[in-house]
């Protein structure tokens, strides 16, 4: 009887062990799926599909006399990955912590369209070729106030991301204000495609970047 007893006890403090294992155990947090929107409808415009050279640039510490120190480091162009075409922009950024500024920004001062009245949202291809998801909108800058306007932020997961759609006209900021259309849009000066938010650093690839024209 006694063994029995001894046996018992020994049995159930396993099994308290391995439900104390089980419950320290922390559980894996869910995959970011990657976006894979359909090829989008309407007139659309080819803003850049980086066949004609690299036209986007990274801040680094050019723009420091105006604020936070900008976390872009480097654009190149790349063979080794294409949504259309053979080329792709490649891009690198700091690591993005809570004492930074968050904000790694790729912007292009020679944008191929400066009136995007006629849009109503912006396109673009990415491969997140970094070791986390990342998240990412388009800024805008107009030549008459300077005034920036922002799109809505999305999460890419990691791999290719195909026809991120962001809206021109529906959940778009500027200076912290929403708005329903780009400030001063028909006389823009710069593009911008930014990464934000808290991460690691690394490198991501872009192409195939499109304007949808309003129905």
């Amino acid at each position: 009887m006694k063994r029995t007893n001894a046996i018992n006890a020994i049995s159930t403090l396993a099994c308290l062990v391995l439900m104390a294992g089980c419950a320290s155990t922390p559980k894996a947090a869910p995959e970011i799926p990657c976006i894979n929107n359909p090829d989008p409808e309407g007139e659309i415009v080819l803003l850049d599909s980086f066949e004609e050279g690299n036209f986007w640039q990274a801040v680094g510490d050019s723009w420091d006399q105006w604020g936070s120190h900008n976390l872009s480091l480097e654009t190149d162009l790349s063979e080794e990955w294409a949504s259309d075409g053979a080329t792709s922009g490649i891009w690198e950024f700091d690591v993005m912590s809570k004492d930074t500024s968050m904000q790694a920004t790729f912007p292009c001062y020679a944008l191929l369209e400066t009136d995007w009245t006629p849009y109503k949202a912006i396109v673009v291809d990415f491969n997140n070729i970094s070791e986390q998801p990342l998240q990412v909108n388009v800024a805008v800058q107009d030549g008459i106030e300077w005034k920036w306007t922002t799109t809505e932020t999305f999460t890419l997961g990691k791999g290719e991301n195909k026809n991120v759609i962001f809206s021109l006209t529906e959940g778009i900021e500027s200076d912290g204000n929403p708005v329903t259309e780009i400030v001063h849009g028909e006389q823009l000066s710069c593009g911008m495609i930014q990464v934000v938010g808290e991460n690691t650093g690394g490198k991501i690839m872009v192409d195939n970047i499109r304007l949808i024209k309003k129905d």
